[in-house]
């Protein structure tokens, strides 16, 4: 939903990119069908199967808007595919969670711990910038403003290119159980379809 731009630029590029989701998106009780519309998505996103994961931790990790997650449930799970999948750079949300959603934060939250732990393996790490309402939603004046001064963007700042213009939306459309009516609002006008930007986080 947020991540589309940048995961779509760093296949372009042959980067490998690795998903981990924290949760099945058990909220609502339906988190089976919500699971096998993440694996969707992620297809229509060019990404490999053996390249993302979800994890079921209802107990510690449960999905839940308004429920802070506890740095020590996050840590292990994510230290475990570092390993795995020889992983030197995060991308993950910042300190507002894009829509301020409390299992978003909670990962921002737990940065400092899991960089400490990771022993140096982690080179980088950036957090996908949360915008005020006012720009999420007045994207043609933000996409305007990026390629008129594209000398002068942000540094760490990924673009939706032409050739991939249909995809995040079709990756959404898999996610048919989530698509009540302000979503197709956001496919519309989010600026997360059409620009990611990041801060590093230090």
């Amino acid at each position: 939903m947020f991540f589309s731009p940048t995961l779509l630029q760093l296949h372009e590029q042959n980067i490998p990119v690795y998903i981990l989701c924290l949760s099945k998106g058990d909220y609502n009780r339906l988190g089976n069908l919500r699971l096998d519309e993440f694996y969707s998505s992620c297809k229509q996103l060019n990404i490999p199967n053996t390249n993302y994961r979800v994890i079921n931790d209802p107990l510690l990790l449960r999905d839940d808007p308004t429920l802070d997650w506890q740095p020590d449930a996050i840590i292990g799970h994510v230290k475990n595919v570092i390993q795995e999948w020889n992983i030197n750079v995060l991308l993950t949300f910042d300190h507002q969670g894009i829509s301020k959603h409390k299992n978003h934060v909670s990962i921002y939250r737990c940065l400092p711990h899991l960089i400490q732990q990771t022993k140096g393996r982690i080179k980088q790490v950036f957090v996908l910038n949360t915008v005020p309402l006012y720009r999420k939603y007045l994207t043609l004046i933000d996409l305007i403003s990026y390629v008129m001064k594209f000398k002068h963007r942000p540094k760490y700042c990924f673009l939706l290119s032409r050739r991939h213009l249909l995809k995040p939306y079709l990756a959404m459309r898999e996610h048919r159980s989530q698509l009540v009516w302000f979503r197709y609002l956001y496919m519309l006008f989010s600026r997360y379809i059409w620009i990611n930007d990041y801060t590093r986080f230090s």
